[in-house]
């Protein structure tokens, strides 16, 4: 082969490699990014003693603590704070909201951040000290997400 057509064969090669990045280029959309799967439920029900330490969250650029925030979404069964895509499923079980997020609420399909969604949560403060606390009250005294538990001018628990 002559130096010539070599040339000529080196300048269509770059024309040929940028054709085929063009080519492979879509102009569909994105793919969806999959929720993960439910996880999976045990069949029995179980009591257990959860500890909470240092939850939070940092605060979003420039907000006060004093001012109303956003709220978090918090698992008891995976004992970690989801995602707010997950805002209408069962994957969480109460909600930090509000001033300081002080104010929790349980996750309900009638009422709250839940509503329209499938939890069944039910949130009730039993003013004991917890060593005291032996019964587990009727379901008729658990707030079913009408109202937060929130905290009021002096920082008392109260309902709102």
């Amino acid at each position: 082969m002559t130096i010539k057509k070599r040339s000529k064969l080196l300048k269509f090669i770059p024309v040929l490699a940028f054709l085929i990045v063009l080519g492979s280029c879509s102009k569909s959309e994105p793919t969806a990014v999959e929720p993960e799967p439910d996880p999976v439920a045990p069949e029995a029900m179980f009591n257990r003693l959860i500890t909470v330490k240092n939850f939070g969250e940092d605060l979003p650029a420039g907000s006060a603590t004093t001012t109303a925030q956003s709220p978090i979404y918090y698992s008891l069964e995976q004992n970690k704070a989801v995602t707010p895509d997950y805002k209408l499923t069962a994957r969480w079980d109460i909600s930090c909201s509000e001033i300081y997020r002080s104010f929790i609420n349980c996750n309900n399909t009638a009422n709250g951040f839940g509503k329209g969604g499938p939890g069944k949560g039910g949130i009730l403060i039993v003013k004991k000290k917890f060593e005291d606390v032996i019964d587990i009250p009727s379901d008729a005294e658990f707030r079913k997400g009408e109202k937060a538990y929130g905290t009021d001018d002096s920082g008392a628990l109260e309902k709102v």
